[in-house]
């Protein structure tokens, strides 16, 4: 918003607060500073100061008190010019300018809380909508049941080690550093633990009956198999049950990064619905180019945006899916698609000026 207002408006910096006007008096009597100063010394004469000089040089001081009242008017034209250009427009861009700095400011201050709303939000919605990742889906009643009650045991051995956490962290002498943090990581643990078992006691009507207890363990999801892991070893090996949330909470230590790649992964996500790629090859579609010259041309167009953004994964993420479909539909060899989708977002890294590599060059 700054470098805009700067190119909308000249001296906007200058424009972006409220114009001080100098404290100086650019309209001083000269003759009668000089009197004022030439008064002054000859009261602080002392015959026994051997510093002191001879006589009052009055046209130095004159030359000096001119050079003084010259810089005052200057300063007082430059504070009057720079009023008279803040328009209604300036001051209205520049209102908006100030909340979004005091927006950005307040979200960096609260990325933790942040990335905590984010992540039990997700976790109560992927829940509730059971969009967990397995290695299979639930399918028959016994699958839920297993599912269900394996995902109870992890969340509910969360929310109690957390809760110990909380009573030792806010009861103990010294002073938590983030209470509010570790409130919000009860309460959302706490919420998570009761929807596995709501759900526990809806199991859908039209899951199948039977089921094996092997099939059932594969649709148990991934995070809650590392959540038991984890419980196992800090409960029983060590005898810690407030570690698990005390490792849980140092998550919360980098929120700055796991935000940056929610946001990176999410520009990806908004580029693909944007159906670019789509646009882009409809361009060469007219064409009907062979089939290694269009992989070339796909290569070249998608390492440009990605030598200069280093958005390697976000290019692949948003259009790989396109690149593979379209050089199968001209009879492209299987191979080179993949290769081609593969080239299309990593290609750009080594091509001048990629922002990865700078970056990378800077660290």
């Amino acid at each position: 918003m700054t470098k805009l207002g700067e190119h909308l408006w000249d001296d906007y910096y200058a424009m972006r607060a409220e114009v001080v006007t100098p404290e100086c008096d650019p309209h001083f009597d000269i003759e009668a500073r000089l009197n004022e100063l030439e008064a002054e010394s000859s009261a602080s004469d002392d015959d026994f100061d051997l510093l002191a000089d001879d006589d009052f040089d009055r046209e130095a001081s004159r030359t000096s008190l001119e050079s003084q009242k010259a810089l005052c008017v200057s300063e007082h034209q430059q504070a009057e010019d720079v009023r008279k250009k803040i328009t209604p427009a300036v001051k209205a861009f520049r209102l908006i300018e100030h909340y979004l700095a005091q927006a950005s400011i307040f979200a960096t201050a609260q990325q933790q809380m942040l990335l905590l709303v984010l992540l039990f939000v997700a976790a109560a919605v992927t829940t509730l909508e059971k969009h967990h990742i397995a290695f299979r889906p639930k399918i028959s009643r016994l699958d839920y049941q297993v599912s269900l009650s394996l995902q109870l045991l992890a969340n509910g051995l969360l929310a109690f080690s957390v809760w110990l956490f909380r009573d030792i962290a806010l009861n103990s002498s010294i002073q938590a550093a983030h209470p509010l943090l570790i409130n919000g990581i009860t309460l959302g643990s706490t919420v998570l633990a009761f929807i596995s078992l709501y759900q526990l006691f809806t199991i859908p009507k039209d899951a199948e009956p039977g089921g094996t207890i092997v099939r059932a363990l594969l649709s148990v999801p991934l995070y809650c198999i590392a959540m038991l892991i984890f419980a196992f070893v800090v409960y029983v090996v060590r005898g810690h049950p407030s570690g698990l949330a005390i490792y849980f909470n140092a998550f919360f230590e980098h929120s700055g990064t796991y935000l940056d790649v929610a946001l990176y992964l999410w520009a990806g996500m908004l580029l693909k619905q944007t159906q670019l790629g789509e646009r882009v090859f409809s361009l060469f579609t007219p064409w009907k180019l062979p089939a290694e010259i269009l992989a070339f041309v796909a290569v070249v167009v998608m390492a440009v945006p990605t030598a200069y953004t280093g958005a390697s994964s976000i290019i692949i993420l948003a259009m790989g899916v396109v690149v593979y479909s379209e050089l199968r539909k001209v009879g492209t060899r299987r191979q080179l698609a993949l290769a081609t989708t593969a080239m299309s977002g990593s290609s750009g890294i080594v091509l001048k000026p990629c922002l990865l590599v700078v970056i990378i060059s800077i660290l």
